[in-house]
């Protein structure tokens, strides 16, 4: 049997301030953790914003769906913050956070990563085309950055300076502390 994590000194500092930190590796786990201290801070008060802190290269692209459907369900603004590494799904995150409210370090490397599907046949590979449109327009969604552009980036990869992130609405500010 499974035992629950428990939280540190430090992450129930943080979640006294409203802020929770995605790092590493995003997979169904740290996404189901991420997820339930959302949903808390929206439970204890649903108009005080969170602040999410990122510093990912990326995971599996359902898990970080999941984390950007609740971000996307609270009502409470969610304020992102990057810190050195938002890659792949990461990425989506970062944009996820309220206009105005998503900010990065003056070092951080953001880039959107080739989707790896391998040789899918079939249903998958249908199910595989279709996660992509959606990250294409999720993500278009939120920047400037056309539908196409986020198509050819998932599939070639493209990286971003800071300025370019600011540039295509990736983020909003380039910034040392949270907006």
């Amino acid at each position: 049997m499974k035992s629950t994590p428990s939280i540190s000194d430090a992450e129930r500092q943080m979640l006294d301030r409203r802020e929770i930190m995605v790092s590493g590796m995003i997979d169904d786990e740290n996404a189901s953790v991420s997820i339930s201290k959302l949903l808390f801070l929206q439970m204890r008060d649903s108009k005080a914003p969170v602040t999410l802190f990122i510093n990912s290269p990326g995971g599996q692209v359902t898990a970080c769906l999941a984390i950007h459907d609740t971000i996307e369900f609270l009502e409470a603004p969610v304020h992102t913050h990057g810190l050195s590494l938002v890659s792949g799904c990461a990425l989506w995150l970062l944009a996820a956070g309220e206009p105005g409210h998503r900010s990065i370090q003056p070092d951080s490397w953001l880039a959107i990563e080739p989707t790896q599907f391998g040789s899918l046949e079939g249903e998958t590979a249908e199910h595989a085309r279709k996660l992509n449109a959606r990250l294409a327009i999720l993500l278009a969604s939120k920047t400037v950055l056309s539908e196409r552009e986020v198509n050819s980036a998932l599939l070639h990869g493209r990286s971003f300076t800071v300025a370019e992130a600011v540039e295509f609405s990736l983020a909003d500010k380039v910034s040392d502390r949270p907006l």
